[in-house]
């Protein structure tokens, strides 16, 4: 079926889709950027069954798109082998995949079972590598916490995993009886990731096509051993949620610093303190800083700020609602990204640009060519972020980045980043 568009001739299209949360839950950037671009090809009148890998709000009744959950389940059993759990339920509904037009999955965990619908399907079957779950037992690409991980293996990983579950934050939470359990937990979870890598990159080859968020991701796997020739690069879609009115005058004290994401070790969010301290002796009332979201550090960090005297300086929210997030980048100043892995196309980075609110940051995969003039990058050390913040203040430079924020949001405008979705399916059918 066609229907002609202003532009162009657009066949709308029957898709299965598989969602790596739920449509109906609030969750971390990935769960967001899929319902989205589920909710856009829906607008855009192709007729969307979303499989999602766990329930979500049982009570929303205003999908326009058919919802079935396939539920990994949460237990700590299910948790352990997750990739094959997913296997097994796609593989059970090969021949409901057989009916679309298109299978994607917005999940890297989903290569082996789609590629078994690929085989026994005529149906094109394209995976959004968003994440480095198909390549890296840690998801991560930090050997041993520290490197940046060129190759995988059985040797090389065992040793990596092992390393990273004796260092797990997780035990500053947790009883001493409980130490040894959770050594336990974490390394099988991990080891039976890896067989779920190593399975990914032998059948890798079956899947019709791949689209990364960026050059830099595509970069990864083809390094890994996927097909080179199947890659096409799709960026994450803004969320117009985050257009948010910012004033244009220039900023003044107190500066407000905010950080947004999860608050785990290859995030770099234990070099915040040390770069607000940095920037708070040098001028005690000139900042502030915001640290939203969750995770395993957040306790530690909670800790260290009070040991450091921040407390009227410094306030760790935890998990914030959704919902609640756009006002909060628009109230800040300046947003502050201490990663130390080469993220794939995190939605802060988006969420920040359309907020109108510019980003100091560590030069990890492509922050530099995603915020352009909106934005620098540094080494990611405390001192060259602290240094690269007072360099912005004292040039008064937060005004005419901030602009810069909203123009460059404009790129990833949902329109033009569907389209390119369904070029890709049109090539494929």
């Amino acid at each position: 079926m066609a229907d002609k568009g202003t532009t162009k001739l657009v066949f709308l299209m029957e898709i299965g889709f598989v969602h790596p949360g739920s449509p109906t839950a609030e969750g971390v950037g990935s769960n967001n950027s899929a319902t989205k671009i589920v909710q856009e090809l829906v607008d855009r009148g192709h007729d969307i069954t979303v499989f999602a890998l766990y329930p979500g709000d049982a009570s929303s009744n205003s999908r326009e798109y058919d919802l079935e959950v396939l539920d990994l389940g949460s237990d700590y059993t299910s948790k352990l082998q997750r990739g094959q759990v997913l296997e097994k339920k796609l593989k059970r509904r090969v021949r409901q995949f057989e009916t679309f037009d298109v299978a994607h999955a917005y999940a890297p965990l989903a290569v082996p079972g789609m590629a078994h619908i690929a085989k026994y399907t005529s149906t094109p079957t394209v995976i959004g590598l968003n994440a480095y779950d198909a390549i890296c037992p840690k998801k991560d690409l930090l050997h041993m916490n520290e490197t940046r991980c060129s190759g995988n293996g059985v040797a090389k990983c065992t040793k990596c995993i092992t390393h990273s579950a004796v260092t797990s934050p997780l035990y500053e939470t947790c009883s001493p009886l409980m130490y040894a359990p959770t050594f336990g937990y974490l390394t099988l979870r991990r080891f039976n990731t890896l067989r779920h890598v190593l399975r990914s990159e032998k059948v890798a080859n079956e899947i019709d096509a791949y689209h990364t968020l960026s050059p830099h991701l595509k970069e990864k796997y083809v390094n890994f051993g996927f097909p080179e020739s199947k890659f096409h690069i799709i960026p994450n879609l803004l969320d117009e949620r985050f257009l948010v009115d910012q004033p244009t005058d220039s900023a003044s004290p107190p500066y407000q610093l905010l950080y947004v994401g999860s608050l785990l070790e290859k995030k770099g969010v234990r070099k915040l303190l040390p770069m607000f301290e940095r920037l708070h002796a040098r001028s005690p009332n000139e900042y502030t800083l915001t640290i939203a979201g969750d995770g395993p550090w957040q306790s530690s960090l909670e800790a260290e700020v009070k040991k450091r005297g921040l407390t009227s300086h410094v306030a760790v929210l935890g998990r914030v609602p959704y919902s609640n997030v756009p006002s909060l980048y628009g109230a800040h100043d300046l947003f502050v990204y201490p990663g130390r892995w080469d993220e794939p196309f995190a939605r802060v980075f988006l969420e920040a640009l359309a907020s109108g609110t510019p980003i100091v940051g560590s030069d990890v995969g492509d922050l530099k060519q995603i915020v352009g003039d909106a934005g620098v990058v540094t080494d990611g050390t405390p001192e060259s972020l602290a240094d690269e913040i007072t360099r912005l203040i004292a040039a008064d430079a937060l005004p005419a980045m901030s602009s810069a924020a909203v123009n460059r949001a404009k790129i990833y405008q949902p329109t033009d980043v569907i389209d390119r979705y369904e070029e890709l399916y049109e090539i494929l059918t």
